[in-house]
């Protein structure tokens, strides 16, 4: 996980952290390949639980996509996607998990990668994923894809913080579930 998820997870958290510690936060693709949002919000004292659609690091429940298991469902009040949408093999079934973990009124955090990023970055190749390939849509799209389910608290373009590399930043889509 780069900076710059880094500190979306931790302003994220300090805009809503008086219901942080109301219960667990489900975190969305918590497989743990460099970083994750559980080292970054331990440290305040955040009881994290991790969905993933393979095993590992940071993952305490394996889902498939588009299901949740039934006990978790309507269960967390907030939920975080940090740099996993890109990844997910079938976006919708992937906006029904967050739409399912969710109870109503509940809040996530979705940081993801720009439309014209270059980068081949990849998650572990698993029997959901066959190619070394992300989603990269538009601010518009990524807004228009949620919007029927949830309403857009705010959605944008993070600034670049990698002056030293090719431009690098994220949208930044926060969202509570109608």
């Amino acid at each position: 996980m780069d900076k710059l998820a880094k500190n979306e997870i931790i302003k994220f958290y300090e805009e809503y952290k008086e219901i942080f510690h109301k219960r667990s936060i489900a975190d969305m693709g918590a497989f743990n390949i460099n970083g994750s949002v559980k080292e970054i919000l331990f440290p305040f004292g955040v009881k994290i639980t991790g969905f993933d659609i393979i095993e590992g690091k940071g993952v305490d429940i394996v889902i498939k996509p588009g299901e949740i298991p039934p006990e978790q469902k309507n269960k967390y009040l907030i939920s975080t996607i940090a740099q996993s949408f890109q990844f997910c093999p079938y976006p919708d079934l992937y906006k029904k998990q967050i739409k399912d973990i969710l109870e109503k009124k509940g809040f996530f955090l979705l940081i993801t990668c720009v439309q014209e990023c270059k980068w081949h970055h990849t998650t572990t190749l698993n029997k959901y994923w066959e190619k070394r390939q992300g989603l990269r849509w538009s601010l518009k799209k990524l807004g228009n894809f949620f919007e029927e389910e949830f309403d857009i608290i705010d959605l944008y373009r993070s600034k670049d913080i990698f002056k030293k590399r090719n431009k690098h930043p994220a949208y930044i889509l926060k969202a509570q579930k109608k």
